[in-house]
Protein backbone atom coordinates (compact mmCIF):
# COMPACT_ATOMS: atom_id res chain seq x y z
CA UNK A 1 0.00 0.00 0.00
CA UNK A 2 1.54 3.64 -0.96
CA UNK A 3 0.37 6.51 1.17
CA UNK A 4 -2.38 9.11 -0.66
CA UNK A 5 -3.51 8.54 -3.83
CA UNK A 6 -1.26 6.46 -6.17
CA UNK A 7 -1.13 9.70 -8.94
CA UNK A 8 0.12 11.98 -6.09
CA UNK A 9 2.78 9.28 -4.94
CA UNK A 10 3.59 8.36 -8.12
CA UNK A 11 4.06 12.21 -8.96
CA UNK A 12 5.79 12.67 -5.81
CA UNK A 13 7.82 9.37 -5.94
CA UNK A 14 9.18 10.14 -9.50
CA UNK A 15 10.36 13.61 -8.90
CA UNK A 16 12.74 11.91 -6.12
CA UNK A 17 13.45 9.64 -8.27
CA UNK A 18 15.20 12.17 -10.42
CA UNK A 19 12.76 13.65 -12.86
CA UNK A 20 12.38 16.77 -10.95
CA UNK A 21 15.81 16.97 -9.23
CA UNK A 22 17.83 15.79 -12.36
CA UNK A 23 16.32 18.56 -14.24
CA UNK A 24 16.02 21.62 -11.47
CA UNK A 25 18.95 20.99 -9.33
CA UNK A 26 22.05 19.13 -10.79
CA UNK A 27 22.62 21.29 -13.96
CA UNK A 28 23.05 24.01 -11.86
CA UNK A 29 25.19 22.20 -8.99
CA UNK A 30 29.23 22.45 -8.87
CA UNK A 31 31.13 20.77 -6.16
CA UNK A 32 30.24 21.93 -2.67
CA UNK A 33 27.10 23.60 -3.73
CA UNK A 34 25.91 20.15 -5.33
CA UNK A 35 26.27 18.45 -1.13
CA UNK A 36 24.23 21.38 0.16
CA UNK A 37 21.56 21.91 -1.88
CA UNK A 38 20.85 18.27 -2.45
CA UNK A 39 20.48 17.86 1.43
CA UNK A 40 18.30 21.18 1.72
CA UNK A 41 15.27 19.30 -0.96
CA UNK A 42 16.00 16.25 0.44
CA UNK A 43 15.05 17.39 4.18
CA UNK A 44 12.29 19.21 2.21
CA UNK A 45 11.00 15.88 1.42
CA UNK A 46 11.96 13.96 4.11
CA UNK A 47 10.07 16.57 6.61
CA UNK A 48 6.70 15.84 4.53
CA UNK A 49 6.79 11.97 4.31
CA UNK A 50 7.71 12.16 8.16
CA UNK A 51 4.57 13.84 8.59
CA UNK A 52 2.97 11.17 6.51
CA UNK A 53 4.35 8.72 7.89
CA UNK A 54 3.54 10.09 11.76
CA UNK A 55 -0.59 9.58 10.79
CA UNK A 56 0.25 5.66 9.57
CA UNK A 57 2.79 3.24 10.67
CA UNK A 58 6.43 4.23 12.23
CA UNK A 59 8.56 5.90 9.58
CA UNK A 60 12.04 3.60 9.36
CA UNK A 61 14.14 4.52 6.60
CA UNK A 62 16.66 1.92 4.80
CA UNK A 63 19.07 2.28 2.06
CA UNK A 64 19.47 0.29 -1.20
CA UNK A 65 23.31 -0.10 -2.16
CA UNK A 66 25.55 -1.88 -4.16
CA UNK A 67 27.64 -0.87 -7.45
CA UNK A 68 26.34 1.02 -10.40
CA UNK A 69 24.04 -0.96 -12.97
CA UNK A 70 23.27 -3.54 -11.02
CA UNK A 71 19.58 -3.47 -10.64
CA UNK A 72 19.02 -0.93 -7.94
CA UNK A 73 16.89 1.49 -9.35
CA UNK A 74 14.70 -1.25 -11.59
CA UNK A 75 14.36 -3.18 -8.12
CA UNK A 76 12.30 -0.33 -6.00
CA UNK A 77 10.38 0.82 -9.22
CA UNK A 78 9.50 -2.61 -9.55
CA UNK A 79 8.30 -2.61 -5.64
CA UNK A 80 6.59 0.67 -5.17
CA UNK A 81 4.48 0.40 -8.39
CA UNK A 82 5.04 -3.01 -9.73
CA UNK A 83 6.12 -1.98 -12.86
CA UNK A 84 9.62 -2.60 -14.85
CA UNK A 85 12.07 0.27 -16.14
CA UNK A 86 14.89 -0.12 -17.97
CA UNK A 87 16.31 2.72 -16.29
CA UNK A 88 19.96 4.79 -16.67
CA UNK A 89 22.35 5.40 -13.66
CA UNK A 90 20.74 7.53 -10.39
CA UNK A 91 23.10 10.38 -10.37
CA UNK A 92 23.36 11.05 -6.58
CA UNK A 93 20.39 9.27 -5.26
CA UNK A 94 16.89 8.15 -5.89
CA UNK A 95 14.30 8.33 -3.33
CA UNK A 96 10.72 6.41 -2.72
CA UNK A 97 8.69 5.51 0.16
CA UNK A 98 5.72 2.25 0.55
CA UNK A 99 4.78 1.27 3.61
CA UNK A 100 5.45 -2.60 3.85
CA UNK A 101 3.97 -5.31 6.21
CA UNK A 102 5.88 -7.26 8.23
CA UNK A 103 5.09 -10.12 10.46
CA UNK A 104 4.46 -7.84 13.40
CA UNK A 105 2.37 -5.47 11.76
CA UNK A 106 3.31 -2.28 9.03
CA UNK A 107 6.57 0.03 8.83
CA UNK A 108 6.22 2.84 6.56
CA UNK A 109 9.65 2.29 4.19
CA UNK A 110 11.66 5.43 3.10
CA UNK A 111 13.74 3.71 0.46
CA UNK A 112 16.86 5.60 0.10
CA UNK A 113 18.76 4.02 -3.69
CA UNK A 114 22.09 5.19 -3.72
CA UNK A 115 24.22 5.71 -7.18
CA UNK A 116 26.96 3.11 -7.30
CA UNK A 117 28.90 5.31 -9.02
CA UNK A 118 32.07 6.43 -7.65
CA UNK A 119 31.65 10.28 -8.64
CA UNK A 120 28.83 10.84 -6.05
CA UNK A 121 30.30 8.44 -3.18
CA UNK A 122 30.94 11.91 -1.70
CA UNK A 123 27.44 12.38 -0.98
CA UNK A 124 26.78 9.29 0.35
CA UNK A 125 27.78 9.53 4.38
CA UNK A 126 25.04 12.52 4.25
CA UNK A 127 22.72 9.94 2.98
CA UNK A 128 22.68 7.00 5.31
CA UNK A 129 22.49 9.28 8.38
CA UNK A 130 19.79 7.12 10.09
CA UNK A 131 19.56 4.44 8.39
CA UNK A 132 18.72 1.28 10.24
CA UNK A 133 18.68 -1.45 7.33
CA UNK A 134 20.05 -1.80 4.23
CA UNK A 135 19.55 -3.34 1.07
CA UNK A 136 22.67 -4.78 -0.65
CA UNK A 137 22.33 -5.56 -3.90
CA UNK A 138 24.93 -7.26 -6.85
CA UNK A 139 23.98 -8.68 -10.48
CA UNK A 140 23.87 -12.51 -10.50
CA UNK A 141 25.28 -12.49 -13.88
CA UNK A 142 28.27 -10.48 -12.79
CA UNK A 143 30.79 -12.12 -10.69
CA UNK A 144 32.57 -9.22 -9.51
CA UNK A 145 29.60 -7.27 -8.24
CA UNK A 146 29.61 -9.56 -5.24
CA UNK A 147 33.11 -8.93 -4.35
CA UNK A 148 32.55 -5.15 -4.94
CA UNK A 149 29.53 -5.30 -2.37
CA UNK A 150 32.00 -6.17 0.57
CA UNK A 151 33.35 -2.30 -0.10
CA UNK A 152 29.73 -1.02 0.19
CA UNK A 153 29.29 -2.32 3.51
CA UNK A 154 32.21 -1.49 4.85
CA UNK A 155 32.05 2.76 3.63
CA UNK A 156 27.85 2.55 4.76
CA UNK A 157 28.78 0.81 8.21
CA UNK A 158 31.05 4.16 8.82
CA UNK A 159 27.67 6.16 8.50
CA UNK A 160 24.61 4.42 9.02
CA UNK A 161 23.00 4.10 12.42
CA UNK A 162 24.54 1.04 14.54
CA UNK A 163 21.34 -1.34 14.55
CA UNK A 164 21.90 -1.12 10.14
CA UNK A 165 24.53 -4.00 10.41
CA UNK A 166 21.69 -6.50 12.15
CA UNK A 167 19.31 -5.93 9.15
CA UNK A 168 20.61 -6.46 6.29
CA UNK A 169 19.14 -8.14 3.05
CA UNK A 170 21.76 -9.58 0.33
CA UNK A 171 19.83 -9.44 -2.96
CA UNK A 172 21.07 -11.14 -6.32
CA UNK A 173 19.65 -9.27 -8.98
CA UNK A 174 18.64 -10.46 -12.58
CA UNK A 175 17.59 -14.10 -11.55
CA UNK A 176 15.85 -13.99 -14.80
CA UNK A 177 19.07 -14.23 -16.49
CA UNK A 178 22.25 -17.07 -15.85
CA UNK A 179 23.69 -16.91 -12.72
CA UNK A 180 28.05 -16.23 -12.39
CA UNK A 181 28.03 -16.42 -9.25
CA UNK A 182 28.23 -19.80 -7.63
CA UNK A 183 25.75 -20.44 -4.59
CA UNK A 184 28.43 -21.05 -1.96
CA UNK A 185 30.30 -17.80 -2.85
CA UNK A 186 27.32 -16.15 -1.89
CA UNK A 187 26.74 -18.06 1.60
CA UNK A 188 30.11 -17.65 2.22
CA UNK A 189 29.77 -13.73 2.10
CA UNK A 190 26.77 -13.43 4.24
CA UNK A 191 28.47 -15.56 6.86
CA UNK A 192 31.30 -13.80 6.77
CA UNK A 193 29.23 -10.34 6.98
CA UNK A 194 27.19 -11.63 8.88
CA UNK A 195 24.21 -10.87 6.45
CA UNK A 196 20.03 -11.94 7.49
CA UNK A 197 19.53 -13.36 4.26
CA UNK A 198 20.04 -13.75 0.56
CA UNK A 199 17.17 -13.57 -1.88
CA UNK A 200 17.29 -14.04 -5.81
CA UNK A 201 14.80 -11.33 -7.59
CA UNK A 202 13.90 -9.93 -10.63
CA UNK A 203 12.62 -6.90 -11.04
CA UNK A 204 11.73 -7.54 -15.06
CA UNK A 205 9.51 -10.65 -13.60
CA UNK A 206 8.79 -9.17 -10.38
CA UNK A 207 10.29 -12.84 -8.71
CA UNK A 208 11.11 -12.00 -5.33
CA UNK A 209 10.91 -8.45 -5.60
CA UNK A 210 8.02 -7.75 -2.60
CA UNK A 211 10.18 -10.36 -0.15
CA UNK A 212 13.03 -8.40 -0.48
CA UNK A 213 11.16 -5.58 1.64
CA UNK A 214 8.77 -7.83 3.29
CA UNK A 215 12.15 -10.18 4.53
CA UNK A 216 14.02 -6.52 5.61
CA UNK A 217 10.72 -5.43 7.49
CA UNK A 218 10.31 -8.40 9.38
CA UNK A 219 13.95 -8.14 10.18
CA UNK A 220 14.23 -5.04 11.93
CA UNK A 221 10.90 -5.83 13.73
CA UNK A 222 12.93 -8.37 14.86
CA UNK A 223 15.49 -6.79 16.12
CA UNK A 224 14.34 -3.71 17.36
CA UNK A 225 11.19 -5.40 19.58
CA UNK A 226 11.05 -1.86 21.09
CA UNK A 227 9.77 -0.39 17.59
CA UNK A 228 6.83 1.73 17.93
CA UNK A 229 5.24 5.03 17.04
CA UNK A 230 5.97 5.71 20.68
CA UNK A 231 9.73 5.23 20.44
CA UNK A 232 10.56 5.66 17.11
CA UNK A 233 11.57 8.83 17.03
CA UNK A 234 14.53 8.16 19.20
CA UNK A 235 15.76 5.67 16.30
CA UNK A 236 14.92 7.72 13.13
CA UNK A 237 17.82 10.19 12.35
CA UNK A 238 17.58 12.45 9.19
Amino acid sequence: MVLGSRTADRDLTLSCLGTDLNSTIHPRLEGQGLLVEAIKVLAIIWERLSALARQQAPLVKILVAGTSQVGKTSLVQSYVFNDFLDVSPTIGINFAQKVCLGEQGPLNLSIWDLSGEMRFKFLIPQFCSGAIGLVLVFDQARSDTLNASAEWLDFIGRYAHPFHSKAIVLVGAKSDLASRVPLHEINTFCTEHKIAAFIPCSAKTGANVHRVFESLTTIIQRTLPELSSSTFPHLAVS
